[in-house]
């Protein structure tokens, strides 16, 4: 979910072209993707609503977006075409802090004294 003045600002921009419609013509994505090609990437933690991951699966098609799918401790992306790299930093810092996650809890507590 976008931040809050982040939020603000999309709902201003849709307000101003006349609503969703005149918004997506002029943006080609909607609020969600907008918001993500604002921000440079969003990491996927979880699941989310389908109607929003086929909003955005429709920017990535339109090339407004691209996507890095979920692969075993890795989170899946969406980011701005130019933000590919921070996009793939962050899923290597999550899949990082995740195995540190899983391995204090897996090894003996002994080790760590």
């Amino acid at each position: 979910m976008p931040k809050t003045s982040d939020a603000k600002s999309i709902k201003g921009k849709i307000e101003l072209h006349g609503g969703f419609t005149a918004f997506e013509e002029t943006e080609g994505c909607g609020p969600n993707a907008y918001a993500i090609r604002h921000e440079g990437y969003r990491l996927i933690r979880g699941s989310m609503p389908r109607e929003i991951r086929a909003e955005l699966m429709r920017a990535v098609k339109n090339g407004k977006l691209g996507r890095l799918p979920k692969e075993k401790f890795m989170a899946e992306a969406f980011f701005h075409p130019n933000s590919k790299v921070a996009a793939m930093e962050a899923r290597e810092r999550e899949k990082h802090e995740a195995i540190k996650v899983l391995t204090k809890i897996c090894v003996p507590h002994s080790i760590y004294d």
